[in-house]
Formats: structure tokens, sequence, C-alpha cells
């Protein structure tokens, strides 16, 4: 009789005990539809609990478990089906708390004016069409050279050298000559003719007045400026076109800019140019490109555009480097967004366009130039007035990659296809791939996601890892290639060692026994 009621006693508390625990349980967010481990087991809305790794995201099961790559506890995530926290039709919808934890501003699209600011790296040059150089017009010998030093600042019809030429001297007879004859056609070819070998009209006018033939002639430099060149000696012997002096004018300079192939299209003669040097920080240089060069070069594939610059302190030395900077006006009316509001994966553009009420829409954009103020042209996929996201995108794209993957899981448990399965077509969204195409096994034999391989593929997983005859213990880790035959830590990541038989089968469906 006594133990008959002892053990009512016991009845009666484990029912109270086990009415408790369910009531608990029907509490927990997966609990509504059966126990945890039920591939069909949904959350209290009705949507179903998916697990994945958060260092692998492309492994997805509807139980849970460890990551059979890493070892890591999977994570609960909730399939969107059915859900206002999950992808919809247009895009994804989060819960507006979340939104402001993560830091989303928005702003507004608008039409504004945009304009190409090009920056080149330049190099300063002489002006070409203010460089003399003066060579010798007739062979001789010369007596004397008024500057003897390169770099020295010369004004035009000052004195350069002094010259005795036998054929000089002969002119000159000539020219005495044809003043006593009633010609006026042979006085003026006499005349020319000491002009065309650089003799200086006040030594023809000297000459003439004085009826006295020079043994030298002064030759003097044809324009202002720093001679360059200097290869005159006094006593050396000099033969007709030999190079003496070279002069250059650097009151007005040119800086030949460097632009990419994919700038050229913006760079226009007659555009205004803004110049800058390291050596004067501060201080800019207002001037025009006068020409663009035809062709590019070879080496560099840059386009050269020359920009002509007025240097009345001689401050711009040709040889320095320089700072180009061009402003081309794109279009006076376009559509702009922030720069900071498009992700661009290299393949594509995209914005989240915000949608209120926590719900947000990806577009693909086709962008056009970019300003100096931070800011994008949009040729298509946005409207003026549409508010975008500009700060916390990432996020929302990694939560967008994250749901269409679990969507897709959904979707394939759906039809009766293998999770497996390697997804049709190329997904632009997908995770770097592990082992394309192949059905791989998590814990509890149940299988996981492997997408196609994108451009990047994550490290393939080897045929031979995990290899138990290194050790009863392997780091889940493969790169670190660590084995031990005593439970433990990996000594190079510090993750818990695990089985190598087990991670084996996990890994490879149990082929390897």
């Amino acid at each position: 009789m006594k133990n008959t009621k002892t053990i009512a006693a016991i009845a009666v508390a484990g029912i109270v005990v086990l009415t408790g625990a369910l009531a608990f349980r029907s509490k927990l967010p997966f609990a509504s539809g059966g126990a945890p481990g039920h591939s069909d087991h949904a959350d209290e809305k009705g949507s179903k609990i998916l697990y994945t790794c958060g260092m692998h995201p492309q492994i997805i099961q509807d139980h849970p478990g460890n990551c059979p790559i890493c070892g890591m506890r999977l994570t609960p995530i909730r399939d969107g089906a059915g859900d206002s926290d999950g992808m919809t039709s247009s895009g994804i919808t989060i819960d507006p708390a979340v939104v402001q934890n993560m830091g989303v501003r928005v702003a507004v699209v608008e039409r504004a004016p945009i304009s190409r600011v090009i920056r080149a790296t330049g190099k300063i040059e002489y002006d070409e069409q203010k460089f003399s150089i003066v060579s010798g017009k007739v062979g001789g010998w010369i007596e004397k050279v008024y500057h003897q030093k390169t770099g020295a600042f010369v004004k035009k019809g000052e004195p350069l050298y002094e010259i005795y030429s036998p054929e000089l001297v002969s002119a000159q007879r000539e020219f005495l000559l044809s003043l006593n004859s009633g010609s006026e056609t042979i006085r003026n070819a006499a005349r020319k003719r000491l002009e065309f070998w650089d003799v200086p009209t006040g030594e023809i006018s000297k000459l003439k007045s004085s009826g006295t033939v020079s043994r030298t002639i002064t030759i003097t430099a044809p324009r202002s400026g720093f001679i360059t060149e200097l290869q005159a000696v006094a006593g050396q012997s000099v033969m007709m076109g030999a190079t003496l002096f070279k002069i250059a004018d650097i009151s007005t300079v040119w800086v030949n800019a460097s632009i990419y192939e994919d700038e050229a299209p913006f760079v226009k003669n007659g555009m205004s140019a803004e110049v800058s040097l390291d050596y004067l920080p501060g201080k800019t240089f207002p001037g025009v490109v006068d020409y663009v060069y035809p062709f590019l070069d070879e080496t560099t594939r840059t386009l050269t555009a020359r920009v002509a610059l007025q240097n009345p302190e001689n401050e711009l030395k040709p040889g320095m480097f320089a700072t180009v900077k061009i402003e081309s006006m794109v279009s006076d009316d376009a559509v702009v967004v922030p720069l900071e509001a498009v992700i661009d994966s290299g393949e594509r553009k995209i914005a989240f366009v915000a949608m209120g009420e926590g719900k947000f829409e990806p577009r693909e954009l086709a962008t056009g130039a970019e300003d100096d103020k931070g800011r994008i042209q949009v040729i298509s996929g946005l409207e003026p007035g549409e508010k975008i996201v500009v700060s916390g995108q990432f996020l929302l794209d990694s939560e967008s990659r994250l749901r269409e993957a679990v969507a897709k899981f959904g979707a394939a448990a759906a039809s009766g296809h293998d999770h497996g399965a390697a997804p049709k077509g190329k997904n632009k969204l997908a995770e770097p791939s592990i082992d394309a195409g192949k059905n791989l096994k998590g814990s509890k034999g149940a299988k996981y996601t492997v997408p196609a391989k994108s451009a990047a593929p994550a490290q393939e997983t080897s045929s031979m890892w995990p290899d138990p005859a290194k050790g009863k213990y392997v780091c889940p880790m493969e790169e670190d290639d660590y084995y031990s035959d005593s439970a433990g830590d990996c000594p190079k990541c510090g993750m818990d060692l695990v089985e190598t038989r087990k991670l084996l089968d996990e890994i490879h469906g149990g082929h390897f026994h």
C-alpha cells in the first residue's frame, strides 16, 4: 500500500514537471511544430529555423549541429518565407530597431550638375615656340665669348661672341663696293648676304658709315632668355652649322600632363586647368589646355595634354614634376547620389533603396562620372526623390546574400531536391565554393549546401584530409594541418581538436571507413 502511494506521488510530480517543461519549451523560437532536430520545425510565426556557420555561410542545414569544416556550433537563422523579417519579392525587411542598431543612414537621390575632375601627373617643359639655337652660319674662328656660363640670362640683342671669318671679310668688301655702284639691286643683294649670315643691323650700319672692313663680327642674342647650352669657346675654330648656344625663354612654359585612357574623352582643348607643385605648397597656377596630342604613349598607355602657363617670376622650372587638375563638365542636369551609397562588386554596382518600415530594395545601377565632392552620376536604376542607404548598406548586402541562400535552401527542400546539389546558372551573390557540385554531409548525416564556384574560389577540401593515420585528433582548420593523439587545443589557431575519424566521416559521408 505504501509503495502504491509512493508510485502515485512520483507519477504526479512527473506530470507537473513535464507540463512545465512543455510550457517553457513553447516559448522557444524553434519549439512550435516539433522537436528541434526535425526538418520541418517552425517558429511561432510559422517560418522555419535553419542553421548556418558564422565562418562558412554556405553551410546551411535544417537542424542544430557543428560545422563540418571548422567544428563551430551552427547558428540558428530564420527562413524568411512567410515572415515579415525576411526576403520579399523586391528586397528585404528588417525590424526597425535592428535598422537603428545597424546605424543605417539615408540620403535623397537628386538632380544636379556634375563635372568630372581629372588629376594627372605632369612635367614642366620649355615652350618650344620660345626656344632658340644659335649656330655658325659661316666657318671661322671665335675671338671672344661674352657669356661663358650655362644658365646665364641674356637679353635680345646682347652680344654673344665675336668671330673672324674670311667669308665675312669678303662679304663686307662686296657691300662697300656696292655702295659706290649705281644699282640699287646690287646694294640690296650685298646687304641681304650679310643679314643672312646673322650680321647684326648695327654692324652693317657701322660698316656703311665708317667705310672700313672689320676683322671680326659680333653675333648677338636672337631672343631674351636663359642659356641652356654653351658650346662656344674663345680661340676654337667652328664649322658652318655648328651649335654654339641654346637660349630658352621661360616666361611661358608647358606642362605635359599624362591622362589615362578612360579619362581621355573628358579632356578637350581650351579647358581650364590648375597646376600645383610640391615645392610650393598652397600655391596654384592657372592655365589652359592648349593642345591634346592625337596619340598615346606606348609605354605608359597615357594621352598627353599640354597645358600652357604664364611664368613671369620664373618659379616654374623645366624638368619639375607637377600635379594637374582639369575639371570637365559632364552634365548640367544629372541624377546624382553620394558615392558611398554604391556597392561595387566588380561585376555590378548596386544601391539599397529605403522603402520605409524597415523595407529595403536592392537596385542594380549603371553609373557615370564621379566628381570631387563625393558624388557619382547614375545613368539608370534610380529616380530623383528616392531615398537610398548611405551607411550600413554593406550589412544589408550581407543580410540579403544570406537570406537569398536560405531562400534557395528552402526552395530546394520544398521541391524535393537535394540540398547539396549545385545551383543552376551563375549566382552573383553566392559565396565562394568549397567543392562545387559535390554533396557533402554534416553532423548526423545532414547534407549542407555547396554553391557553384565563383571567380575567386575558397580553398578546396582535399580528399586526403583529414588523415586518421596522422593522429587520433585533428584541428578542424585544414590549413593548420595539426594532428595529435590526445584531445586538446590547436596551438596554431586555438580551436578545439576534433576526432579525425569523425570529421572524415562528416565531410566524406562515411566513404573512408
